[in-house]
């Protein structure tokens, strides 16, 4: 049985009208993921429309966003770690710029394995192929554009193949170094977001879909290692480590899923394996930077839960936090429109982090201190 260390966190809870400390009044960064837009709507097992907004994937968003709008300034950063769609169709993830843009600070986002290959509950997957990460490039495309000018992106947005073309991706991996629009604090860390969602289809049938056609990939990592090709995300992770990454920098390391799964569920099938544990470390350790991940943390999403330990038991420095999903939480069915503030000092150390949630409309709050240094 996995074995899962248990941390001390600090719930207090509050309404929105307690007083809590403002993370404007400090460099602070926001997490989130899980948005699922879609999901829960009329129109989402056909074909979604934008005009479907009676729905709490929907409603949880909205809420989320005018709640970050008022606790952040906008020297912030906010960082979105993927599902953002519930089923990666074109106008969900339209849907999802739309109410992103009323964000009043910059962000910037992951792709999930929810927003690879658009499917739907009749017909099941609508191409032939994954096109889903195209599509978060394309309709994305602003909001990038926008975070290159205001720190270092590195966003290659290209489609890496094999010789046999037998495996293709459209690879939306990143680095960002915040630059001086951004508090302080920020300019001293380094956010790496490899795309490590896997290609490979889901095999129908799926639960509550068409037993006709698959419905999207499978949920777990994938380094999505190219060989003899035009090179994959794994190959990408390891130059940039390489080029971007120094020891004495503070990594925050960005995926969509996380490392470790919850008990019970098996790491190779919704994580990351062992075998690309060991991998990863292995990496990491070439290039002497476990320092530098040691000093941030591994910010995921994907099961919907909260979550504050460490990555896996071989590495117990390197830690990892799960956000709750913001269309809702695995556990706790009242909890949505979940965000995380990490408060980041002068030279990068994590000083404190605010979970917030709403729990039957009324917003919560609580501190955790498990990561900070």
């Amino acid at each position: 049985m996995q074995h899962q260390i248990i941390f001390l966190f600090c719930f207090i809870a509050h309404v929105a009208s307690t007083t809590t400390p403002s993370a404007s009044a400090s460099s602070s960064f926001i997490f989130l993921a899980d948005l699922h837009i879609g999901e829960g709507c009329n129109t989402s097992s056909t074909n979604y429309q934008l005009n479907d907004t009676n729905c709490y994937s929907v409603r949880d968003l909205q809420a989320t966003i005018s709640k970050i709008n008022a606790l952040v300034s906008n020297t912030s950063l906010i960082i979105i770690g993927g599902d953002i769609t519930s089923s990666a169709q074109i106008t969900e993830f339209q849907a999802a710029q739309k109410y992103l843009s009323k964000l009043q600070s910059p962000w910037i986002a992951t792709i999930g394995n929810h927003d690879v290959w658009s499917y739907d509950q009749i017909i099941g997957d609508r191409t032939k192929t994954p096109m889903g990460d195209k599509l978060f490039s394309s309709i994305f495309h602003d909001s990038f554009v926008a975070m290159s000018t205001l720190g270092h992106l590195t966003y290659p947005n290209i489609t890496a193949r094999s010789k046999n073309n037998s495996k293709s991706l459209h690879g939306q991996s990143w680095t960002l170094k915040p630059g001086k629009t951004f508090a302080k604090g920020l300019q001293t860390l380094t956010f790496v977001a490899p795309d490590f969602n896997t290609r490979n289809r889901a095999p129908p049938p799926c639960p509550g879909h068409s037993p006709i056609g698959g419905c999207g990939v499978t949920g777990n990592a994938d380094f999505n290692n190219i060989s003899n090709g035009t090179g994959g995300s794994w190959q990408w992770f390891e130059n940039e480590i390489k080029t971007n990454v120094r020891t004495n920098d503070t990594v925050f390391y960005i995926s969509h899923q996380p490392f470790r799964c919850r008990e019970g569920v098996p790491d190779w099938y919704f994580c990351y394996s062992k075998t690309m544990k060991q991998e990863f470390r292995t990496l990491i350790q070439r290039y002497e930077l476990e320092p530098a991940f040691e000093r941030g943390a591994s910010l995921n999403g994907h099961q919907h839960r909260w979550f504050d330990g460490s990555c896996f038991d071989e590495w117990p420095h390197f830690k990892q936090f799960e956000v709750s999903a913001v269309k809702g939480d695995v556990f706790d069915a009242k909890m949505s429109s979940s965000f995380a503030i990490f408060e980041i000092d002068d030279v990068g150390s994590t000083t404190g982090i605010q979970r917030w949630w709403r729990e039957n409309k009324i917003w919560m709050s609580s501190m955790s201190s498990t990561i900070v240094q």
